[in-house]
């Protein structure tokens, strides 16, 4: 068993290994955002009949090969997740962004004296976009390709099979009179519709649709309120990935409130990174350890639970011992107890989504739940019940004393 592991362990780095090898340079930045609507727009307004210059750099690793090819493709938009893919599609249509874009070279070369200087093993790219003076007013996407492989290859599927692709994403919207922003708000509700939990952290879903035809980047605030009060002097933020909705799209985004508030982002970017890193090494250790019990937990989301168990249990066994399961709903009860102790909270709550989707009114929506910290109350249930029985118990005994 123990050697099947480790023969699985090294497989894997292995595989790691191949597919760095395969594959290890970066695009920086790796998009160009011409929207005027978040933080890493240009702030560059085009309208049809502009041109507008950029570049962006191929930074290139000993282990990759000396010659990549660029080319143009157009981005289409998934109708499930709402990302932005890569189409094969050809596009024949003139007002398309990739029928725009002309690139200053169609290969780059690694660098001969790659690794002597900072900058050695950087090239850049260059790109020019022309907009047509007749071009729509609307939301445009396209990626330039850096590949192994030759454009000129027809299967896609048989181009990535070679190697992987990098792409540089470009969006833009075009600014005039017609620009439609009607972003909306279509649900927001607790993960899986849930009423009633016994402590934070809680999800939240939100989904979104972009009946404009422009995109956005949605920004904003989930707060959670406790008779009119904020229960955390912070808010937590929506959508810290940046994602954008596109337009005749919807979007689901999934957030996360919790008491201590890792889900924010103070103004330490540093601090936070590091928080949740520890978080996520915690939480692997848990898997790796305690797989079997962390896979029967029902939702990942929450708050997972860190334990010792003891030595004797093999932890290693396929089969669950019962014992195990015992330990298990013991140190999960008193985990959510003295979490519960600490963090109480009981009644009814309200939780505020505030968003900021373009140059349109802001917009909200709210959804209430409630809290019962049922290990809490079950304990001091218990507790009281104890002292009840024992009270009685000597009472009963004084009477038969008397009695006697």
């Amino acid at each position: 068993m123990r050697t099947s592991f480790f023969l699985l362990i090294f497989l894997f780095i292995v595989s790691l290994i191949l597919k760095n090898l395969s594959f290890a340079l970066a695009i920086s930045p790796p998009y160009l955002d011409l929207s005027n609507t978040n933080i890493n727009s240009t702030n560059i307004t085009l309208n049809p009949g502009d041109k507008y210059k950029g570049s962006f750099k191929v930074i290139f690793d000993d282990t990759d090969q000396n010659e990549l090819y660029l080319y143009v493709k157009r981005l289409d938009i998934s109708d499930t997740t709402g990302d932005d893919i890569i189409s094969d599609v050809v596009s024949y249509e003139k007002d398309s962004l990739d029928k725009w874009i002309k690139l200053d070279k169609n290969k780059i070369y690694k660098p001969v004296n790659l690794g002597q200087c900072n900058e050695c093993n950087v090239v850049d790219v260059s790109y020019e976009i022309n907009i047509p003076e007749d071009a729509v007013f609307k939301a445009y996407y396209a990626g330039i390709v850096v590949s192994k492989a030759s454009p000129d290859i027809s299967d896609a599927s048989a181009r990535v099979s070679i190697s992987e692709e990098l792409v540089y994403q470009i969006f833009l919207n075009l600014s005039g009179a017609d620009v439609k922003y009607d972003s909306r708000i279509i649900n927001f509700s607790t993960l899986n519709n849930q009423f009633v939990f016994t402590s934070f952290p809680v999800s939240f879903v939100t989904t979104l649709e972009n009946k404009g035809n422009v995109f956005v980047v949605p920004k904003g605030y989930i707060d959670v309120y406790f008779l009119g009060q904020k229960i955390r002097t912070d808010s937590s933020i929506f959508n810290p990935n940046i994602n954008r909705l596109f337009p005749g799209k919807q979007r689901t985004f999934i957030s996360v409130f919790s008491e201590e508030g890792f889900d924010a982002a103070p103004s330490n970017t540093t601090s936070v990174s590091s928080m949740r890193a520890e978080m996520e090494k915690a939480k692997n250790e848990v898997m790796e350890r305690y797989s079997y019990v962390y896979n029967a937990l029902n939702d990942k989301d929450q708050k997972f639970l860190i334990f010792d168990v003891p030595k004797y249990i093999n932890s290693e066994e396929k089969q669950r011992n019962i014992f195990y399961d015992i330990v298990y709903l013991v140190n999960s009860y008193f985990e959510n107890l003295f979490y519960q102790l600490s963090h109480f909270r009981l009644g009814l709550y309200t939780a505020q989504v505030d968003l900021f989707m373009g140059n349109q009114p802001p917009v909200s929506a709210s959804v209430n739940f409630v809290m019962v910290p049922v290990h809490l109350i079950l304990s001091i249930f218990l507790i009281c019940l104890l002292i009840y029985i024992y009270i009685k118990k000597n009472a009963n005994r004084k009477q038969i004393k008397k009695v006697k």
